[in-house]
């Protein structure tokens, strides 16, 4: 656990704009995804050693809107598999550096989270430990070749925000998501 001024000022800047509850993907480092959590200042004892456990749940959905098909890859982490540390964040796969990045994550091999609170933060590296009767990578692949949301348009977050708030809860969303497509099995949703 370090605080915060000791990182590069870009990510300083995020963890201060950043609404307490929220995760932000930061894209690539090193060829591995890399992403910003951002805990309730009341939730600093999360980033004691050894640091929390975290597991993550993708659901790629190909959902119409405004007339076409929009593709969104939505994947939620939750801490210490609790239910009350659940933080839900989104993936244009219509922008290229973000479909890198869900790419990169849906290899199911080692992610990196930032967990910051407004003064402190601890830098962890994880294994997704995935074990499925499917390769998400290929589902991800299927998604963006239907997708006819462009780079730049918005229309993933506006049905990712319309589909989140529905849900009174990121608990709510996460059990939805997971009736709908189990984690084992393949992630694709088409509506």
């Amino acid at each position: 656990m370090q605080a915060n001024d000791q990182l590069p000022p870009r990510l300083q800047k995020s963890i201060a704009l950043l609404a307490p509850g929220t995760v932000l993907p930061l894209g690539l480092e090193e060829g591995e995804p890399m992403l910003l959590l951002r805990l309730h200042d009341a939730d600093e004892a999360l980033l004691r050693d050894p640091g929390p456990a975290c597991e993550f749940k993708p659901t790629i959905m190909l959902m119409p809107f405004e007339g076409r098909t929009v593709g969104v890859c939505i994947v939620q982490f939750r801490l210490n598999s609790d239910d009350r540390y659940i933080y839900t964040t989104h993936y244009d796969i219509a922008e290229p550096k973000m479909y890198d990045a869900a790419y990169a994550l849906l290899k199911m091999m080692r992610y990196n989270v930032v967990i910051a609170t407004s003064s402190l933060h601890l830098l962890k590296s994880y294994d997704a430990n995935f074990v499925g009767t499917f390769n998400p990578q290929l589902v991800l692949r299927e998604a963006k070749a239907e997708a006819q949301n462009r780079a730049g348009d918005g229309a993933a977050d506006t049905v990712f925000r319309g589909l989140s708030g529905q849900f009174e809860s990121p608990f709510a969303l996460w059990r939805s998501l997971e009736q709908i497509a189990p984690p084992h099995k393949k992630w694709l949703l088409k509506m």
